[in-house]
């Protein structure tokens, strides 16, 4: 089914696969806190017949249960979705978070600072500087539990993935490739470069917030030491 728009200014709504439904707000002049208005409302009032919300940085997808996998069950979530569309914009937006995380820049925990130096013709100190003193918002939740696309990245930090990616990228470390940044909650293979570390949990499955990241979050990274990164990596 081919995207749907019902108003002007309203985003389109399309159907992928037989349980799944796109709203798509490329185009809007801010789709990103669009789609996450969207995501905190359907959130805060999911109907049974919608099964999982999924957040992009310009779409959000739905997912439809299995008794809801037909064309009236679709013609039901794309009424639904349009109606929610329209309530989420005068809904007060949700309170995300501000995480203030602590980064640690020593070099055996950033092996890419002085190649991300080299790409923006500065010396590593201002590397440092210009990363910590940015505040940063997540964008999109995804890849692994905890993982967080953060926006907010100095244009002159913008650096390329590693031709070569790791067969082990550590838990805790930040990253950065192309405009976002990101923080790695468990070890695994991983082509961005690594600019630093943190020694907080980004993901507890015991925690009432699993994510220590929420979507929409402030991210703010505040500079520590190597002996205060290994103090609070013993707690």
């Amino acid at each position: 089914m081919p995207a749907k728009t019902a108003i002007p200014d309203t985003p389109g709504i399309s159907t992928c696969a037989d349980n799944m439904l796109i709203v798509d707000y490329k185009g809007h002049p801010d789709p990103s806190s669009s789609v996450q208005q969207l995501y905190h409302y359907l959130i805060e009032h999911k109907p049974a017949y919608i099964q999982e919300i999924i957040a992009g940085i310009h779409t959000l997808a739905v997912i439809l249960p299995a008794p809801s996998c037909n064309r009236e069950g679709r013609s039901r979530g794309i009424d639904y979705l349009y109606m929610a569309i329209s309530r989420s914009r005068l809904t007060v937006p949700a309170r995300n978070h501000t995480v203030h995380l602590p980064i640690c820049y020593a070099r055996e925990l950033a092996p890419d600072l002085d190649l991300i130096a080299r790409h923006a013709q500065l010396e590593t100190e201002e590397i440092i500087l210009l990363h910590w003193q940015n505040t940063y918002q997540a964008q999109l939740l995804g890849f692994m539990p905890g993982f967080a696309y953060l926006k907010g990245l100095d244009l002159r930090l913008h650096t390329p993935r590693l031709e070569k990616p790791r067969h082990r990228v550590p838990k805790g470390s930040v990253a950065i490739a192309g405009e976002q940044c990101a923080v790695y909650p468990n070890s695994t293979p991983g082509g961005w470069n690594l600019i630093g570390a943190t020694p907080l949990e980004l993901f507890d499955p015991t925690r009432t917030r699993k994510n220590l990241i929420g979507l929409g979050d402030t991210i703010i990274f505040e500079k520590i030491s190597k002996p205060q990164f290994e103090r609070l990596c013993k707690k």
